[in-house]
């Protein structure tokens, strides 16, 4: 798990964690405030300023064998695996809901300069609005 560059949110997230039963966060690995991660799921939420973070799986082999192929396919999902992280993000969601303190939303910035010196910014897409038209008939 991590907190995709919001420099301000482990408070947050540790008060979450600590209410959510030993045996959905034992084997949660935090890092903060975390790495850019684009393309993951989360990256156009967090792109538009919203607060999403990178739950990623631990101790899988889904990675090296499935993930993204034509391998991946419904009999490899563990049901116990898909519960129990339906469950904490379920928990994540009310308690972050229920908070009274806002999570921050500073940013990271990586310290290397774009050419005309300006901070280039957290590495995740830009908030931009769908193109919601609908395509001419062909």
């Amino acid at each position: 798990m991590d907190a995709s560059g919001f420099t301000e949110a482990a408070g947050n997230l540790a008060r979450w964690l600590v209410d959510i039963p030993g045996e959905l966060t034992r084997d949660i690995k935090f890092t903060f405030p975390g790495p850019s991660s684009p393309p993951a799921d989360n990256a156009s939420f967090v792109g538009c300023g919203a607060p999403a973070f990178d739950l990623a799986a631990g101790d899988w082999d889904y990675f090296h064998y499935t993930w993204h192929t034509t391998r991946d396919t419904y009999d490899k999902i563990s049901f116990d695996d898909l519960q129990r992280n339906a469950t904490l993000v379920a928990m994540l969601a009310y308690l972050a809901s229920e908070d009274p303190q806002l999570l921050p939303r500073a940013r990271r910035t990586i310290p290397q300069a774009r050419a005309d010196g300006t901070p280039h910014p957290w590495l995740n897409p830009d908030c931009t609005r769908p193109d919601r038209r609908t395509p001419p008939p062909e």
